[in-house]
């Protein structure tokens, strides 16, 4: 034991020999009241702590400390000693009498050259309420802070995050470092998006989550070579249903659209036909009582989501790649069904989020007849059972047998591009080992799946390869040209050695 003591000293004696900038990484790369504690070891320690250039004040600190932020981060500020902030960090409920107190930390960081800052004032609190069937409950609090002009001319900034707070553009506006932009809960004027982004020149990342809640949201980024990804995320219950949203965004390579689909009008101006288009709405699944949107059927109130999908579909027809979400393939499914006219694509990578439930295999359908140039198609198996509801009345009009409903489908010169398609499962357990590969076994005995297989092989005359991904595996499938004779069995090749045979049956 004695042995181990003088080993731990030695050990302790070593790292407070370092170089006080080697502790100040260290320090950093802890909990900040971790290296706040550090400063009772020895005198040695006492004050290394005051130079960390990482700050994050929170519900952490204070759930740890039993200590409120704000008087915390205001001793902090008075002992810190350190020439350069890297990150700071703060989040708390805001209350007007404090706010004197906000400006001074916010110079306090900007005056330390600070290249990231979050400030988080919870002026929006969103939980879920189990009573609700774990709907979003949108809670509104005032006053809210006012961002102080300095902040938008920070050239030191690189990643800004900004939360329930007002925004008043200053007439002045530099921000040459900024690359990452985060606004929540925010009322932006109509403008300032394009101020913001006209004048932060490397722009790469704008994330907007909830933004103008009771009004129209105009997103109009300027054009930027650097610029790249434009994700909203929006909670059904957290915005005005009858508010609508405009986008123009020229350089961007990707637009995404997540949480829900609120709004009564989505109005795409102008995007790079390069554009990667990404719609992700698992919330849309937990609605339910007065508002029906699980429940789809012959209702103008259900079906004005269905049209509303379709009206930002058709403004990205030219996108070279899309990717969607199940409930999507599930709207699209019933529109099929009642065979309305279907839209077309210009894409070439395809992205399906599904679970082979028997109501997704006619939006997939959908989605393949209208991406005749696709080339790389990926079939993602999405978690959980999600399914969209089907009335009695309108499923007894439009229900349907899925092997017949394969057999029935052309789908030649729609799959003639097809090279490579990829199923990607997100389970870990193994599904095949080094003889043979099991298709029940990947598909978890959703038999849609293997049966899908039997329509590629049929019909996209030009496939080359299969790829099957799990969390832990993969496996290539190289294909020969397809032989003369139809009914011959087509043969696979993989690179493994010896090569896994597959039983497509």
């Amino acid at each position: 034991m004695a042995e181990a003591d003088s080993d731990t000293a030695h050990l302790c004696d070593a790292i407070s020999r370092l170089p006080d900038e080697l502790l100040h990484t260290i320090l950093e790369k802890i909990p900040l009241l971790d290296a706040v504690t550090t400063g009772f070891l020895s005198r040695r320690w006492r004050d290394v702590w005051k130079y960390i250039s990482i700050v994050e004040f929170g519900p952490l600190w204070v759930q740890l400390t039993g200590k409120d932020v704000f008087s915390s981060l205001n001793q902090f500020i008075r002992l810190h000693k350190g020439q350069k902030i890297q990150n700071f960090s703060v989040s708390f409920k805001y209350q007007p009498e404090m706010s004197t107190h906000v400006d001074s930390w916010i110079h306090f960081a900007i005056s330390k050259h600070v290249k990231d800052l979050h400030l988080d004032f919870d002026a929006i609190d969103f939980r879920f309420n189990e009573t609700r069937t774990d709907m979003i409950r949108y809670i509104e609090y005032d006053p809210c802070y006012e961002i102080p002009p300095c902040v938008f001319n920070c050239k030191s900034l690189v990643r800004l995050i900004l939360c329930c707070c007002v925004l008043e553009l200053p007439m002045s506006i530099q921000l040459p470092s900024l690359k990452v932009l985060r606004l929540q809960g925010i009322e932006l004027p109509q403008d300032a998006i394009q101020i913001l982004t006209s004048n932060a020149p490397v722009l790469q990342y704008l994330l907007l989550i909830d933004c103008n809640s009771t009004s129209d949201l105009h997103i109009n980024i300027a054009p930027n070579q650097h610029f790249h990804n434009l994700e909203i995320i929006e909670h059904f219950f957290a915005v005005n249903h009858r508010t609508r949203m405009f986008i123009k965004a020229p350089t961007a390579f990707q637009v995404a659209f997540l949480g829900s689909m609120p709004r009564s009008k989505y109005i795409i101006e102008e995007v790079s036909e390069y554009a990667q288009f990404h719609f992700s709405f698992p919330e849309m699944f937990n609605l339910s009582g007065k508002h029906r949107l699980n429940i789809l059927g012959n209702d103008s109130r259900i079906q004005k989501y269905e049209n509303r999908f379709q009206e930002i579909l058709a403004s990205c027809h030219k996108s070279n790649d899309i990717r969607m979400c199940n409930w999507c393939i599930q709207l699209l499914s019933l529109r099929e069904l009642r065979n309305l006219e279907r839209l077309k694509f210009d894409c070439t990578i395809l992205a399906i989020s599904c679970t082979f439930w028997k109501w997704e295999l006619p939006g997939i359908i959908y989605m393949l007849k209208a991406c005749p140039k696709v080339e790389e198609l990926t079939l993602s198996m999405a978690p959980g059972e999600e399914k969209i509801k089907i009335a009695q009345d309108y499923l007894l009009q439009h229900d349907f047998q899925e092997s017949r409903f394969l057999d029935n489908q052309n789908l030649g010169l729609e799959l003639e591009n097809l090279r490579t398609v990829r199923f990607v499962h997100g389970g870990d357990h193994k599904t095949w080992d080094h003889e043979y590969f099991d298709l029940k076994r990947f598909f978890n005995g959703a038999m849609l799946g293997a049966q899908f297989i039997g329509l590629l092989k049929n019909h996209a005359v030009n496939l080359q390869s299969l790829i099957f991904k799990s969390s832990e595996q993969e496996l290539k499938c190289f294909l020969k040209k397809r032989k003369k004779k139809k009914d011959e069995e087509k043969e696979t090749t993989t690179r493994r050695s010896p090569p896994i045979r597959i039983y497509w049956d």
